[in-house]
């Protein structure tokens, strides 16, 4: 049977707690939209590929392509969720022995729920843009269009030409046509899920839009939560390196007093 591994372990230290509101909240929050519009392109040019008649590998590509944009942004919020974790930490070890620590510092220690401030102002303009769309959503049908070119070939006989004006439609483009395409950019893996042909898929995916739309930007709010933990962690792996140095260290000196032992019955 194969041994089992030992879990790394975990050394938590206590920290100073901060505020909610700071000012790299905005800083961070710009840096979480600039990596939703960086999705939105992802999106576009892998779609594309992703539309695969198999419905179980056409599904199983758009969720890992989610996954994969969340696990981003669940980094991200991890790596600064620990940042202000060890601030709060030297923060906190400084005020325990007497010494001055700056208002700044005390502020931007960890504070659990900043996390969730950066991702709820990263999504701002994408609620903006998703909320009207989904409120105005209507089921998809066939609506009248410009006809073709080669029908102007007839504008001399109203006869047959008459009878088509009631096709004629103007092809204008409004700002709802703009924000309900920028919308369907933000949910395009969902829809390539569904597919296009399931009208009534598409309208709840309309209608849902500013809630799939932000899906993966929780991942940063959990992994700015996971803080304390990674922090732990660093600190567990700094003492199992410590303990392992120091018996590799015991090892040295007890085969040096071995040496020495030896050396000694040998001249007897």
């Amino acid at each position: 049977m194969q041994a089992k591994k030992k879990k790394n372990p975990t050394v938590y230290k206590p920290y100073h707690k901060g505020k909610p509101w700071v000012k790299s909240n905005l800083k961070n929050a710009l840096k979480v939209f600039a990596y939703f519009l960086f999705f939105t392109i992802l999106y576009v040019v892998v779609g594309s590929s992703l539309s695969i008649d198999n419905d179980l590998i056409r599904v199983a590509a758009n969720v890992l392509v989610l996954v994969v944009c969340g696990g981003v942004l669940y980094t991200n919020g991890a790596n600064m969720g620990n940042s202000d974790v060890s601030l709060g930490e030297i923060v906190y070890s400084r005020l325990q022995a007497g010494k001055p620590v700056s208002e700044k510092d005390k502020t931007n220690s960890f504070y659990p729920a900043r996390g969730f401030i950066v991702f709820a102002l990263a999504i701002l303009p994408i609620l903006l843009i998703t909320i009207p769309c989904a409120l105005t959503a209507e089921k998809q049908v066939y609506a009248l269009q410009n006809l073709p070119d080669w029908v102007e070939s007839y504008q001399g006989h109203d006869e047959i030409y008459a009878a088509l004006d009631y096709y004629r439609v103007s092809g204008s483009v409004g700002l709802m046509d703009v924000l309900k395409m920028i919308t369907r950019l933000l949910v395009y893996p969902y829809i390539c899920m569904t597919g296009t042909r399931n009208l009534d898929l598409m309208l709840l995916i309309d209608r849902l839009s500013p809630v799939l739309a932000v899906l993966p930007g929780i991942a940063y709010g959990v992994g700015y939560l996971t803080g304390p933990y990674t922090r732990a962690r660093v600190h567990g792996d700094i003492a199992r390196n410590i303990k392992k140095q120091k018996r590799k260290e015991k090892k040295q000196l007890q085969a040096k007093i071995a040496q020495r032992e030896q050396k000694k019955n040998e001249l007897i």
